[in-house]
């Protein structure tokens, strides 16, 4: 059986569908590491619709800070050292820019969930990078992927509906929100 790992997923390409920009999806990984990155992270998820799905209830209105973007650095380390989990940074073409990330929240194959976000400047991107994703989990032997969205997330929900996944129509309590389940198979 195939592993998901740094090696099969390097610096891999994509297009944003909406303005045909090219941007990079990179394991964040211990061995890589752009000047910028902890300021741009914190500056994305500072952005107000970022902010407020999710880091306002856990932060109580406090700022999302370059300590937390440290922690979240060291946890997606951690994640493909353990080869347990799988975060992706989402660059600008030149890779001095981070624009967003999304992972893969465990390494069960028979389904993952999936996870991102993506700067409000960079409309589109999460798209793009989920359909990549979509496809990587499918190479490396993962037989579905699903996300918990919050049900006032409605553009999060637009890129799994965009990305054919299905919505399922019960709420359930994820991470103490009211969220409906998202599906997808990974077809041969």
């Amino acid at each position: 059986m195939k592993m998901f790992n740094a090696e099969l997923c390097k610096k891999q390409t994509i297009i944003n569908n909406r303005n045909g920009r090219t941007y990079k999806l990179i394991p964040l990984v211990k061995e890589y590491s752009p000047k910028n990155m902890l300021s741009d992270i914190v500056a994305v998820c500072n952005q107000e619709l970022i902010y407020d799905v999710l880091f306002n209830s856990s932060l109580k209105g406090d700022l999302y800070s370059n300590k937390r973007a440290e922690s979240f650095v060291k946890w997606a380390h951690q994640g493909w050292e353990k080869k347990s989990y799988f975060v992706f940074l989402i660059m600008d073409e030149s890779e001095e820019q981070v624009c967003g990330a999304i992972d893969i929240k465990s390494n069960e194959l028979r389904s993952g969930e999936v996870g991102y976000w993506a700067s409000r400047y960079h409309s589109g991107i999460a798209s793009s990078a989920l359909k990549k994703m979509a496809d990587l989990a499918k190479e490396t032997g993962y037989e579905a992927l699903h996300a918990f969205v919050e049900a006032s997330n409605v553009r999060s929900a637009n890129v799994l509906l965009r990305n054919g996944f299905s919505k399922h129509p019960d709420f359930f309590i994820h991470n103490d929100n009211n969220c409906y389940y998202y599906s997808k198979q990974l077809e041969e």
